[in-house]
């Protein structure tokens, strides 16, 4: 038997799920219902078509399909899905933009810090 390593853990919030508060985790979340508050992952967060997101988003890379009100800061790559509607900030190193998403606030682009050669 393997040893369980935290990151590989995955929460699920499913449709007809509703939350209320702050939400931190290590490993993978999938958001398909309601949620309010703030979302804090270190690996990936993944919010469905029928999501209702109104928060604070840190994670490390981010897939959006769903309706989000709210920050996203995200170390590595975000993708906002044609079906996406986002009403806040990005921060991240990498964006795609599906055609057909609404994107309604500011980006900045993170730079990648480079690893020393030493």
């Amino acid at each position: 038997m393997r040893d369980k390593n935290p990151n590989d853990s995955q929460t699920v919030i499913g449709l007809g799920v509703a939350v209320e508060g702050d939400f931190n985790g290590n490993g993978d979340v999938i958001i398909e219902g309601k949620l309010k508050g703030s979302i804090k992952t270190t690996n990936h967060l993944q919010i469905g078509k029928e999501a209702e997101i109104e928060a604070e988003i840190f994670a490390d890379t981010a897939v959006i399909a769903g309706k989000v009100k709210g920050n996203i800061k995200v170390n590595g790559a975000l993708e906002l899905m044609k079906s996406s509607r986002l009403e806040g900030n990005i921060s991240c190193q990498s964006l795609t933009i599906e055609s057909g998403c609404f994107f309604q606030g500011n980006c900045v682009m993170l730079v990648k810090k480079e690893q020393s050669t030493q």
